[in-house]
């Protein structure tokens, strides 16, 4: 009569998980994302044989939940504020990273460079935006600084969580439109600066203004000297 034996491995040391005729046996109550070592022998009535070699195998890690839509607002300077702390939803006290990924969603889409940097940060970096998806971050649940963006244009903004190379499930998108500049602000880039002369005394006086008073005094002098040479005649 023969009878295997299965151990598992723990802490250091082997414990006794089976012992039976089954060749088939079912291990319950694993950790997910965890290694396990397992080894076998048979017994007869001689003895116990050798042990196997031993089998590592890992449990699943069970999926990474979908992230919330991340928060964006937009400042007076057209950067763009996202709070990747609020789109934490389910499962966020995992032990993962978020990455955050942008593009443009435009009728006309155009390659722009941006600054990125971390709320409180000192450096920042240079990513590249389009109307593909390009990651901008990828780090700790912070409040990342985008920008400044390009007027009148939409971006989209979502995020997911990555544990080295398992990657989470994207979240929904959150639209972002910078407002277009107006005719007269574009009319003032355009044209630059409007600048005015003056002195101690008021403002300088057009030079045309000293142009057309020159003209009206030469015809009064003539008007009046032709008078004169009218009363002489009388």
């Amino acid at each position: 009569m023969v009878e295997t034996q299965l151990e598992m491995q723990r802490n250091g040391e082997w414990v006794r998980m089976f012992a039976g005729r089954s060749k088939n046996h079912k291990l319950t109550k694993l950790a997910p994302g965890t290694d396990y070592v397992l080894r076998v022998r048979d017994i007869n009535h001689v003895g116990p044989g050798p042990f196997s070699a031993p089998c590592t195998f890992t449990t699943h890690r069970p999926p990474m939940s979908a992230l919330l839509a991340p928060a964006v607002t937009l400042d007076a300077d057209d950067i763009a504020s996202v709070a990747l702390a609020a789109c934490g939803g389910a499962g966020s006290g995992m032990d993962s990273d978020i990455e955050l990924q942008c593009r443009q969603s435009t009728s006309r889409p155009r390659e722009e460079k941006v600054a990125v940097r971390l709320a409180g940060g000192d450096g920042s970096t240079v990513c590249t935006v389009s109307n593909e998806f390009s990651t901008l971050h990828y780090g700790s649940e912070a409040v990342v600084l985008i920008g400044p963006l390009s007027p009148g244009t939409t971006y989209e903004f979502r995020a997911r969580r990555r544990n080295g190379s398992e990657l989470g499930i994207f979240s929904p998108a959150s639209m972002l439109t910078v407002a277009a500049e107006s005719e007269s602000e574009a009319e003032e880039v355009a044209a630059g600066p409007t600048v005015v002369a003056s002195t101690a005394r008021g403002t300088v006086v057009p030079q045309g203004f000293w142009v057309l008073a020159s003209v009206l005094a030469v015809v009064l002098a003539i008007v009046v000297y032709a008078l004169l040479q009218k009363q002489g005649q009388q």
